[in-house]
């Protein structure tokens, strides 16, 4: 019994840190503010932000702290200039400053967040200034500075944590993103992050894991929208996909409603892939061409569409049309500075696309 006990503890794997909820002062929010939280979001969702934009900063003169507030009401800015409105206060800013308001949107906004930033010095305004800052360095300056202004402030552990990760930089990631667990370990946003780092760390077994429970402990959770809950529940899915869990992928992949285009377009290239692994090959092509109605220029629904028709039912030339549709999407994608998976993919297809054109023309089918 002892023996098997010990045993039973050594095969244990790693555990993930337990979830033990500690608002700090930048994550209160108010009960006024919780009940009308989802009411704001749909507002931003529809892409009405003018309906939003008052009653945010009217909360957040209650809760000036308040980064979850805060961010949603940048949110907002950034889709109200989008849009083709106007921000008095932003306006008011430049014209102190002689400064103009031009250009692309979201660089007037980071450009009055970094005013407002340097202006105030506080820790609130240096985050919410590195939340809209493009250049990776910049942002994780901007945040070092919050740090020093308040080394307590989970928002600028947790904005290191998602900075560095973009850098590829995981080790350094993680170890920002146990600074912001070792504050608060059942802040929504900083448990999101953890199944992100596991998975490109190559631990999908432990970032399945913290996915399960950040959905099962979130479930309540007013400050976490339906919309991060489908995502969570699709890279969930696409997680299973790789690990070959493809029954309870797929039933993941079923169940859903109300997902915006990208989500829909995910959800229907995950079916296609697990489809496929099911030996589906028919079904497998509906899904991914389904998949492009709700986004038209990506280049991965062709890819996979090539692969099937190619390796599975047997239309070389149907194959050769894809994999030049896809080298197409792939080389548009790369010369805008998509970066991503283009540039690889996009040298798969050209291959793909020499390879099947020399096979057909040998045939005489070309």
């Amino acid at each position: 019994m002892l023996l098997s006990a010990l045993l039973a503890g050594s095969c244990r794997g790693p555990s993930l840190e337990p979830w033990d909820a500690r608002p700090g002062p930048y994550d209160q929010v108010g009960d006024r503010a919780l009940e009308r939280l989802p009411a704001l979001r749909d507002s931003l969702s529809e892409a009405r932000p003018e309906l939003a934009l008052g009653e945010l900063a009217a909360l957040l003169a209650e809760q000036p702290q308040s980064l979850h507030l805060a961010a949603l009401l940048q949110d907002a800015e950034l889709l109200e200039l989008e849009l083709g409105g106007r921000l008095p206060e932003l306006e008011d800013d430049f014209d102190a400053v002689g400064r103009r308001v031009e250009g692309d949107p979201r660089d007037s906004l980071r450009r009055w967040y970094a005013l407002r930033a340097e202006r105030s010095g506080t820790a609130v305004d240096l985050v919410l200034a590195a939340r809209i800052e493009d250049d990776g360095l910049s942002a994780l300056r901007l945040l070092d500075e919050a740090l020093e202004v308040d080394p307590l402030c989970i928002w600028a552990h947790y904005g290191r944590a998602h900075v560095l990760a973009e850098l590829s930089e995981l080790a350094e990631a993680r170890g920002a993103l146990d600074q912001a667990m070792e504050l608060d370990s059942g802040h929504p946003r900083v448990r999101r992050l953890e199944p992100v780092l596991l998975a490109r760390s190559s631990e999908p077994k432990l970032a399945r894991r913290a996915l399960l429970l950040w959905l099962d402990e979130t479930r309540d959770d007013r400050r976490v929208s339906a919309l991060e809950r489908i995502d969570a529940q699709l890279e969930l899915a696409e997680l299973e996909l790789q690990m070959e869990l493809y029954n309870p992928a797929l039933g993941r992949l079923n169940a859903f409603a109300g997902l915006t285009a990208e989500q829909e377009f995910r959800r229907r290239l995950g079916r296609s892939v697990g489809l496929e692994a099911k030996g589906r090959y028919a079904d497998a092509l509906a899904e991914a061409r389904a998949a492009r109605d709700w986004r038209p220029q990506s280049f991965r629904s062709w890819v996979h569409e090539a692969l099937l028709l190619e390796h599975h039912l047997e239309d070389e030339r149907g194959a050769l049309q894809a994999w030049r549709r896809a080298a197409e999407l792939a080389g548009q994608r790369s010369g805008s500075g998509g970066g991503g998976q283009a540039p690889l993919l996009g040298l798969q297809a050209r291959i793909a696309v020499e390879r099947l054109t020399a096979k057909l023309e040998t045939a005489g089918g070309a």
